[in-house]
């Protein structure tokens, strides 16, 4: 069994990257990718555990596919001591601290001030909305911090902001270029008709996508059949994780997201063989570390 899409402290996830790592051991998990937002903190802080589950080194990125649609991007196998990953986190984090303080300024005039000081206190190394709604909890806003965001802040709420995005070729190249596969993570919360995700999976391929995570915690066991059927059809690798917060989406456990995920380990293995240590690392003018993308 595995899991290829989790979260820490070093992002929104409730456990340290040491008791994440723990917890999939008492599992029984054969595999584990920590892919924390804009981050590879936590995969750094893990070294190189000699003890199973085998750890995939990982990030989530979001990217813009075209005007209106927008998606997350899992980079996995990658290099998390790339320089180009140290240069991306810097740029992210100082985007990340731009839209924080734009979303405190919106709940300042609803009537429910915060102080970014006491925000970034909730978090390790990327702070963002998770965090806004942890302090939102505790200063009594809301009941608990799942309330925040469909009250005040997913998209179409009143303190929403939008986020900094990667374009979608730019954001598989960089997962490229830092030696990871770039797989795309949960179409199914971004996307509903078959022909959208088919369209959509059809140009990000053209862009360079290995892989699509046909398993995840918001999909239908019907709608994971039906992604497992796209995949082999476009020839992309398969993957599957529970997307873990621990205590900040108690809903979801890891291993087994809202049920009985069971992800087989044969689909680690062929994306293993896709991934080919590395081979998908390469040069680009378009997107390098001294780009004003990547401000250094």
């Amino acid at each position: 069994m595995i899991d290829l899409h989790t979260h820490s402290t070093y992002s929104d996830g409730a456990l340290s990257p040491q008791a994440l790592f723990g917890l999939a051991g008492e599992l029984g998990l054969e595999a584990l990718a920590l892919t924390d937002h804009d981050t590879v903190g936590g995969v750094l802080s893990l070294g190189r555990p000699a003890a199973p589950p085998e750890l995939v080194p990982g990030i989530e990125i979001s990217i813009q596919h075209d005007a209106g649609r927008r998606f997350h991007l899992l980079g996995l196998f990658i290099r998390p001591d790339h320089p180009e990953a140290a240069a991306y986190e810097r740029m992210m984090a100082e985007k990340r601290h731009e839209r924080n303080r734009a979303i405190l300024d919106k709940l300042k005039a609803l009537g429910h001030p915060l102080a970014y000081e006491d925000v970034c206190a909730l978090g390790r190394g990327i702070v963002g909305r998770m965090h806004i709604a942890l302090a939102l909890a505790a200063r009594g806003y809301v009941a608990q911090p799942q309330d925040a965001f469909p009250r005040f802040l997913n998209a179409g709420c009143p303190a929403y902001v939008p986020r900094f995005r990667l374009d979608a070729e730019d954001g598989i190249a960089f997962v490229h270029r830092i030696g990871g596969l770039a797989v795309l993570a949960h179409i199914g919360k971004e996307l509903t008709e078959p022909e959208q995700m088919r369209e959509a999976l059809t140009r990000l391929k053209e862009c360079g996508l290995d892989g699509l995570e046909v398993f995840h915690s918001d999909h239908s066991p019907g709608l994971s059949d039906d992604l497992l059927d796209l995949a082999r059809e476009l020839d992309l690798g398969v993957s599957g994780g529970s997307d873990f917060h621990g205590a900040n989406k108690p809903e979801v456990r890891l291993g087994a997201g809202r049920g009985e995920m069971n992800i087989p380990y044969a689909y680690f293995e062929e994306l293993k063989d896709r991934w080919g240590g590395g081979s998908k690392e390469v040069q680009s003018s378009k997107f390098k570390v001294q780009s004003s993308k990547f401000k250094v």
